[in-house]
């Protein structure tokens, strides 16, 4: 009989040992998971500000023109210069692009998807995904 107890009470610390080996490293998993979540770093968005674009707006009811003015921001070392390099086919890209709206085009839902499509455009022309972001400084539309 003392046999029979002493494997019931081996099983009972097996499977209490299991479960403590379990709860460990569930806890020691998740320790770890956050200390490299609270380790990834926020890297700075910088900008370069495009000089101002005028271009009229394809309505067909009347003359309309917008002015803008845009910055591209991107996170990437040595960004500004990748941009710089193709300055004059980002702002034929963004004029080409701006010239085939119109006025009612530049609503607020409106704004953002012009804002996407101008981005892709600009990634386009430099060959990676450098600009990370666009932003309208100044927008007029007469």
């Amino acid at each position: 009989m003392s046999s029979g107890k002493s494997k019931i009470i081996i099983i009972i610390l097996v499977v209490l040992l299991l479960i403590a080996i379990g709860v460990g490293t569930f806890f020691g998993y998740s320790y770890f998971v956050k200390s490299k979540k609270s380790e990834v770093k926020k890297v700075p968005e910088m900008t370069v500000a495009l000089e101002n674009i005028i271009v009229n707006l394809s309505d067909e009811d009347a003359k309309v023109y917008i002015k803008t003015q845009i910055n591209l921001a991107y996170t990437k070392k040595n960004g500004d210069q990748e941009i710089n390099a193709y300055l004059p086919q980002i702002r034929d890209r963004i004029n080409l692009y701006l010239r085939s709206k119109k006025s009612t085009d530049f609503n607020k839902d409106g704004l953002n998807k012009i804002r996407e499509e101008l981005l892709k455009q600009v990634n386009d022309v430099i060959g990676d995904n450098v600009v990370t972001n666009l932003y309208f400084y100044e927008i007029i539309i007469q």
